[in-house]
């Protein structure tokens, strides 16, 4: 059997193949999901229509995602918690909204490869009513981490002081206004440079 372990295949070996086919198996159920409700539109598409495109169970489908909203941003925790260590990494006697600029773009450009991705899931979340609940719920964690992170820098208590809730949501906003030029786009690389300009006009007070 191909997943035996054998004297020749250590079980690190093993256990580095059964992760890797089910990271392959993740990304080919997400990539259809993209594909086919950019075809046909989300609420059109079901999950039977998604496991049978990769050839799978729903039952295989469900090991993976609870609904087919979370195929749309299924990593989001992971770049939730990016934006926490990019900011974590920044000096301390930086301003801070070059703080919040630089992490925000190196989690943008640690995606790099992935960007064409990002661009149909940034459609799919700007022009779906369906999932304007989940949109929210990122855009509200990205602004608490942000606004932690403020609170730290500052030494305030956010629910005293109005700034780190103001960087926090000024964040958010900038990426909400970032992602709704870049959806109109066909260019997936364009999103940091739109961020960074929607950034200057905020410092420069609009």
């Amino acid at each position: 059997m191909s997943g035996e372990v054998t004297p020749t295949t250590t079980v690190a070996e093993s256990e580095g193949r059964r992760e890797r086919k089910k990271r392959e198996t993740r990304e080919a159920l997400q990539a259809a999901a993209l594909r086919l409700f950019g075809e046909r539109g989300f609420d059109a598409v079901t999950v039977e229509d998604i496991a049978e495109a990769v050839d799978v169970s729903t039952r295989t489908f469900n090991r993976y995602f609870a609904r087919k909203e979370d195929v749309v941003i299924p990593d989001q925790p992971e770049r939730a918690e990016a934006l926490r260590a990019a900011l974590a990494t920044r000096p301390n006697d930086e301003p801070l909204l070059e703080s919040i600029i630089q992490a925000v773009r190196s989690v943008i450009e640690h995606d790099a490869d992935r960007q064409a991705v990002r661009l149909l899931q940034a459609r799919l979340l700007t022009l779906t009513p369906a999932l304007q609940a989940q949109n929210l719920q990122r855009q509200q964690t990205w602004a608490s981490i942000v606004a932690d992170h403020v609170a730290s820098r500052l030494g305030v208590d956010p629910d005293l002081d109005p700034r780190p809730r103001l960087y926090g949501l000024s964040t958010v906003a900038v990426m909400v206004a970032a992602r709704q030029a870049w959806v109109l786009t066909d260019d997936p690389g364009a999103l940091a440079g739109l961020v960074s300009e929607r950034f200057a006009l905020l410092a420069s007070g609009l």
